[in-house]
Parts: C-alpha cells; sequence; structure tokens
C-alpha cells in the first residue's frame, strides 16, 4: 500500500475563512491522514493580486490548479492545499499551501491577515513572500505581519519560559522557515551596481544605526526577517507578458511567455525543490503527512480561541495526538491479522503463536515508524499490552473452540460404541474386550484428525476419564458373566442371544436391610445382559400366605423362592428369577416375590408401601395373594388404592390396556374384518371407577400370534379400542346399576340366601327377577 499523496487533479480547500473564523476542512484533513510520507511544505503569503497561486502551479508541474485571481479581484479564501509527489526527493510528500491575499479591503479585518501570515509561518518549511514591483520601505512597511509574530508565537510555554520571562529574537530561527521573497513584475534593473539578487535583498534589509523613534520603524521589518528565518533567497521576476495578457496567464503556453520571466521561473522551482527542507518540529521530529493534519487543527483551535500559539505545547499536543492514533492504528494491524486467523480456529499453539509473534512485530515496526516524542515510552507500553490481552483473550477463543471441536468429533466417533452399549453387545462373557478393541479403534482415529487444535490431547484425556466408570462396569459384567459361564456351553449359548442365563434359584433384588431398600448389584448385572423383551410377573400379599410356592410354579420348578413357615416370613425385600418364557419364545419372564406385608418383626409400615408399591411399578401382571375370603377385612389389608393415592403416581399396568383382535366373520385375513376388545387391569378399573380420573396417560398395545405392537399413547376420546371407552361405558353402568338395585330386590333362594339383583360384566349386564314385568 503507497504512504505516499493521493492522485489530486486539483487543489482542495484546508483552512476556510468564513464569516469572520477559520476553521479546517474534514475531506482535506482525511487526505492527509492517509499520507505517512515525510512533507516538505511550501506556502506563499503575500498581497492580493499579486500573482501567488501562479508560483504554486509551476511548483505543482501544472499550469492550471490554483485559482489566478484577475488585477482586481482575490480567488483564493483561506488557505488551500496540493498534495503531490516530491519531484526530486522520493519516499517525500510536496505540500504546497496557496493562502488568501492579505490586504484585501472586502475583508475589512486586518486581524485576519496577521493570522494567515502567521499559519503561512507555522506550518512551512519554505516560506515564499510574494510581492510586485521593487524591495523599497513601503514593500517592508506592508511586511509589518512579520514584526506581529513574536505576539503570536512562544517558542516555550509560560512554566518553561527564560528566567527573564522572554525569549530572544535569535530563537525563533530554530523553528521558522526559510524565508524566498519573490519580487513579480520587477522595474529596476536586477544587477544594481554588480549585485546579485541576494545581494539586492541583503542591500534592502540593511539596518540603519541610531535610536530614534523613525529609525526603530525603520529597523524593526528588517531586524525580524534578519533574525526570524534560518535562509533568506531573493528572486525578481519580469513581467512575463503584456499587461493586457495577464488575465490569461494560466492558460498561455510557454513559447507566448517572456524568456526571461521563463528562465526565473524556472530557477526558482529548481531552488524550491533542491533547498525546502522536510518540515519539522521542535526537537527535530520530522513531519509526515497525519502529523501535519494534527499540527492544521491544533494551530487553527488555537486562533479561534484567542490563544497565544506555543510552538512546545502545540509539539506535545501533535505527540499525544499521534501517538494515540499510531498505537490505535498499529492495533488495528495486529487486531485484523489475529481476526482472519481466528476465523479458522482452532488450530495448534505453535500456529497461533507464530502469527501472533509476526503481527506483533509488525505492529510494533509501523508504530516506531509512526511515533514520535514518546519519550517516557508509554505509547509503546499501551500498544504492547493491548496486543497482550487480544492475545490472552484469542489463546482463550482457540481452546474454547479446540474443546468444543474435540468434544464433537469424539461424540461422533463413539456414537457407534453408545448404540452397542444399548443393544447390549459388550453385556457378555467377553464384552469387555471387544468394549476395548473398539474404543482403541475411536482414539486412534481421533487421533488422525489433523484440526483439533491445542486442547485435543487434553479432550481426549478427560473424555476417556468420564468413560472409565462405564469401561469398569462392563469389566464387571464381563468377569461375572464369565464366571458364571464357565464350564456351561449352554449358558453361553443363552447369553449370546441376548435371553436370560440359567439360574438354578432366585436371587436378591432388592435388599431390605435396617429399614432401607437397596438394589444388588449382582442381580442387576444379570439383567443387563438380557436384552429380549420382559414379561414380568409380581406377588404380593401378606407375610405366610403363600406366595412364594405360586413363583415357583409359575417358573416350572418346585422349589426355589424360600416358602415361609406359618409363624416366620422367609422373603426379604424383592427377589428375582428369571427364565426362558414357556410360551412366548424370544421373551423372558421375569418373576418377582416380595418381602410379605404385614410383618410386625419390620415394625414400619411405610417400608410395606413401598413394596408394594414397586412390586406395581415393575410389573406387567400383579399378583395379589391372600388366604381366606375377599371381604372388607381383606380389602382393607389391601392398601393398593391409598398407597397410590398417596404417592400420586399410576402405576403403569393401570394405564395400559391389552388389545385382542377378533374375527368378526369366518376366515377373516383383512384387518378391517377383525374388532379389538381392551382388556384392562382389574385394580386399574377399580381405581378409576372410583376418582374418574380424567386426562390420565391412556396407552394401547394389539397383540397378534406373530407380533406384539409398541406401546402407543392415547389422548381422551370415545373410540374402538380406546381404554377411556370402557372407563366412560363402566361409569354410565354404574349410574344405571345402583339404581336398578333399588327397584329390583333380587330373588332369595329357600335358604334365605338373596342372590344379586344385578350381574353385570362389561357391557353384558343380567337382572334376576321374580316376574318379568
Amino acid at each position: 500500500m503507497s504512504e505516499g499523496p493521493p492522485h489530486m487533479p486539483a487543489p482542495v480547500c484546508l483552512i476556510e475563512n468564513a464569516e469572520g473564523g477559520l476553521r479546517t476542512v474534514e475531506s482535506a484533513l482525511d487526505i492527509l491522514r492517509g499520507i505517512q510520507q515525510s512533507v516538505v511544505v511550501v506556502a506563499v503569503v503575500g498581497f492580493y493580486r499579486t500573482g501567488k497561486s501562479y508560483l504554486m502551479n509551476r511548483l505543482a508541474g501544472q499550469q492550471s490548479g490554483f485559482a489566478l485571481g484577475s488585477p482586481i479581484e482575490s480567488k483564493t479564501k483561506g488557505i488551500w492545499m496540493w498534495c503531490v509527489p516530491h519531484p526530486s526527493k522520493p519516499g517525500h510528500t510536496l505540500l504546497l499551501l496557496d493562502t488568501e491575499g492579505l490586504g484585501d479591503e472586502d475583508k475589512g479585518d486586518s486581524k485576519n491577515d496577521a493570522w494567515i501570515f502567521c499559519l503561512g509561518v507555522l506550518l512551512s518549511s519554505t516560506l515564499v513572500y510574494n510581492s510586485r514591483g521593487t524591495i523599497d520601505n513601503q514593500a517592508l512597511e506592508k511586511l509589518h505581519y512579520v514584526t506581529e509574530l513574536t505576539n503570536q508565537i512562544r517558542i516555550k510555554s509560560s512554566g518553561a519560559r527564560d528566567e527573564d520571562g522572554d525569549v530572544k529574537d535569535c530563537e525563533f530561527v530554530r523553528f521558522f522557515p526559510d524565508f524566498v521573497w519573490a519580487v513579480r513584475d520587477f522595474t529596476l534593473e536586477r544587477k544594481i551596481d554588480g549585485r546579485s539578487e541576494d545581494e539586492y535583498l541583503d542591500f534592502a534589509l540593511q539596518l540603519k544605526k541610531g535610536w530614534s523613534d523613525e529609525l526603530v520603524t525603520y529597523n524593526l521589518p528588517r531586524q525580524c526577517i534578519r533574525n526570524f528565518f534560518p535562509t533568506l533567497k531573493c528572486f525578481t521576476f519580469p513581467f512575463p507578458t503584456l499587461a493586457k495578457n495577464m488575465t490569461n496567464l494560466d492558460s498561455m503556453a510557454e513559447a507566448d511567455l517572456c524568456p526571461d520571466f521563463l528562465s526565473v521561473a524556472n530557477r526558482f522551482c529548481s531552488h524550491v525543490f533542491a533547498e525546502s527542507r522536510v518540515k519539522r518540529v521542535q526537537g527535530g521530529h520530522k513531519v509526515t503527512g497525519s502529523r501535519f493534519r494534527h499540527l492544521v487543527k491544533i494551530y487553527v483551535d488555537t486562533i479561534n480561541s484567542g490563544s497565544v500559539h506555543c510552538l512546545e505545547n502545540a509539539v506535545v499536543a501533535m505527540a499525544e495526538i499521534e501517538n494515540q492514533s499510531a498505537v490505535n492504528e498499529c492495533f488495528r494491524l495486529y487486531e485484523q491479522g489475529m481476526g482472519d486467523l481466528s476465523k479458522i480456529f482452532p488450530m495448534d499453539v505453535g500456529t497461533v503463536s507464530a502469527e501472533h509473534h509476526r503481527l506483533n512485530a509488525m505492529a510494533i515496526q509501523e508504530f516506531l515508524k509512526r511515533s514520535f516524542k514518546d519519550e517516557g515510552g508509554g505509547y509503546m507500553t499501551q500498544l504492547v499490552e493491548k496486543v497482550s490481552k487480544l492475545y490472552d483473550q484469542l489463546i482463550t477463543l482457540n481452546k474454547e473452540a479446540s474443546e468444543k471441536l474435540c468434544w464433537k468429533l469424539l461424540l461422533d466417533l463413539y456414537a457407534q460404541m453408545a448404540n452397542n452399549i444399548r443393544q447390549g453387545r459388550y453385556a457378555k462373557a467377553g464384552g469387555y474386550e471387544i468394549y476395548c478393541r473398539d474404543r482403541d479403534a475411536m482414539v486412534a482415529e481421533y487421533r488422525q484428525h489433523d484440526k483439533k487444535g491445542m486442547k485435543g490431547e487434553e479432550v481426549l484425556e478427560d473424555f476417556l476419564q468420564e468413560k472409565n466408570v462405564e469401561a469398569k462396569s462392563i469389566l464387571r459384567v464381563d468377569e461375572k458373566l464369565t464366571e458364571i459361564i464357565t464350564g456351561c456351553p449352554a449358558i453361553l449359548q443363552a447369553n449370546m442371544s441376548g435371553g436370560p442365563p440359567r439360574m438354578p434359584a432366585p436371587v436378591c433384588l432388592i435388599e431390605n436391610a435396617e429399614g432401607e431398600l437397596q438394589t444388588v448389584e449382582s442381580a442387576l448385572d444379570i439383567l443387563r445382559g438380557i436384552q429380549q423383551p420382559l414379561v414380568v410377573v409380581a406377588v404380593v400379599g401378606l407375610y405366610r400366605t403363600g406366595k412364594s410356592y405360586l413363583m415357583n410354579r409359575l417358573a416350572g420348578q418346585q422349589s426355589g423362592f424360600a416358602l415361609g413357615s406359618t409363624i416366620e416370613s422367609k422373603t426379604k425385600g424383592i427377589w428375582m428369577w428369571c427364565v426362558p418364557h414357556p410360551s412366548k419364545p424370544g421373551h423372558t419372564m421375569l418373576m418377582l416375590d416380595t418381602e410379605g406385608l404385614g410383618d410386625v418383626d419390620k415394625g414400619d409400615s411405610n417400608n410395606d408401601a413401598w413394596i408394594f408399591c414397586l412390586a406395581v411399578l415393575l410389573s406387567s401382571t400383579l399378583v395379589y395373594n391372600s388366604r381366606g375370603s375377599i371381604d372388607n377385612q381383606a380389602l382393607e389389608k389391601l392398601q393398593l388404592m391409598k398407597v397410590v393415592w398417596q404417592k400420586q403416581t399410576i402405576p403403569t399396568s393401570w394405564r395400559r390396556a391389552r388389545g385382542v383382535l377378533i374375527p368378526k366373520e369366518k376366515d377373516a385375513a383383512d384387518l378391517s374384518q377383525f374388532r379389538h376388545i381392551s382388556l384392562l387391569n382389574v385394580e386399574g378399573k377399580i381405581f378409576f371407577s372410583v376418582v374418574a380420573q380424567a386426562g390420565c396417560d391412556v396407552q394401547l398395545c394389539l397383540t397378534t400370534e406373530e407380533y406384539n405392537t409398541a406401546w402407543q399413547r392415547l389422548d381422551i376420546g370415545i373410540m374402538a379400542g380406546c381404554t377411556i371407552s370402557p372407563l366412560a361405558f363402566t361409569m354410565a353402568m354404574e349410574v344405571i346399576i345402583r339404581a336398578s338395585r333399588w327397584v329390583v330386590g333380587g330373588q332369595q333362594l329357600k335358604t334365605g340366601l338373596r342372590l344379586p339383583p344385578i350381574r353385570a360384566y362389561m357391557d353384558d349386564m343380567t337382572t334376576l327377577t321374580t316376574t318379568m314385568h
């Protein structure tokens, strides 16, 4: 990217002079902001209608550009700027300033002229003073602005003045520009008594001896010019053309101009190009276009505030602005480069660090090029701190991006293993070896991924640590099953098929120890290896009622679940026995024998409630075992309804109905030729008929000889097969039945026993009466 001036086809206004006030033009300042080359600033000042703009156009290498005024009208208002590449100093910018003509009667404010002249001095490295005629006393009197510079400009701030409270005139020479006097339309011989142009200027600036007021007034402008400006140069221009052609000077070809005028103009341009210095400020610091922009703003703001220009303060202010700007720009350079890098996060820390060092060095190098007077290194420190802070943030972002990507990659690779775990493929003898083989393959594939970033191994270690519990569980199951099936091929075959292992006797599933229920891990390991669907039959009832005998019969065994005596309960907690289902291939029958309820030795009725509740929740068929008859006493002991109500949990078996397809015609083959009925849990029917709870979670499945459908949730509605239908029917029939009992007394037998007046089951109802009317 070029640091030089942009192409400017014409000058632009830098400082406006509007309504008696000076104001910088932002668009011109923006042009200066982009120029990072050192600038050679040439400003021209002089009275209006003296041809100043023509000289600036010549220096720009153009015939026109800065507006030329007519003999009676001043064209240039304020200060205009033209930036061009320096014709003889590569890497430098020539910055030309054409100022508003002095002495314009239309302005009516001479103080404005003084500020225009002052800005020309402050901003330039070469000041061209343009006048007409000769350098005589009248011409020097008109240059009274130079005598006012000491009132408008200070070298040091008020706190750093000399002990005598003043600054010697010779101090200004170190900061003021070179002075070139261009005398236009020179009317005398350019060699006077053999003197050259420079000697002619020196002669015109000679001082007279004496201290009278008249002599002091005479000597003052001459003395200021000699003391303030480091070098003095003079060029005397003859008339360029006839007076009638002066208004067309910017459009005339060089061939139509006076040869002597062209010769002087060429010498003038050559001198300015060769001898004009780079603009510097106090301390010898070079001024770039960007820094020059700050100087312009500072000086104009000072004028508008009514303050006196202080060169020292201006440099300090410019240094603060420029150094802060350098910090921001250089940080932006680093930020943009690292921002582009962050778009492809994550990456390894070495790549991020290398790019950080490269961009950091680039930012510091650029800062050193742009900054100046950072004597305490405060701005460099600020840049380093901002870069360091952003780098730390980017490292954190890179870590987070790496961690996120690595976890996603691991979870994607682990998905197949997770599916294997769900399907129980590792829950068998030798399953741990298969698990380890799959895990090692997953890790190897993970490590082959080359864009994991800086957290790759750390995330892998955390992941494997997280899965360590899972691995130990699989190992434990493997060891247990291996121990069980050692020397028993039949069990091995059952285990490989996903069915239950051979269990010669029941095992405890839930212990009831010291009033607390605890699962037994070895029993859970057996269940973990069973991948077939389960038919769970649980038996509950009071202790010493022979529950265990029924479970042994279901298992096809004469013994197994311990039978208690008439005075002692044998079963504690809940015991489990898994056997292949005798009539449903591919299914496992799981029998649960529960601890007897009402055992006074336990002393805690809450435990009975939980045992009963677990049996309801875990089973697909609940067997309630009691002795004697189903009377009020027996029902009071069956506190199932109370338990369900208190726990506010509806057992799954109550919320499901078994759908059975019944053919409506002979040789039915199509589904439309069948109707289905719903077989409900009896306890659930009783409970729902009492509570009539609405909005319960109702589910339905259909059973055929070949398959069972999955359980499907049904919304409430009256439809064939929906479990709410029989519930609604039951509630309606209950109203009819109860009302009928008041009308129909029921038949009394000879023995005195009275038969129930109403016998009803689902949609079948029988009424017993003594008469048909």
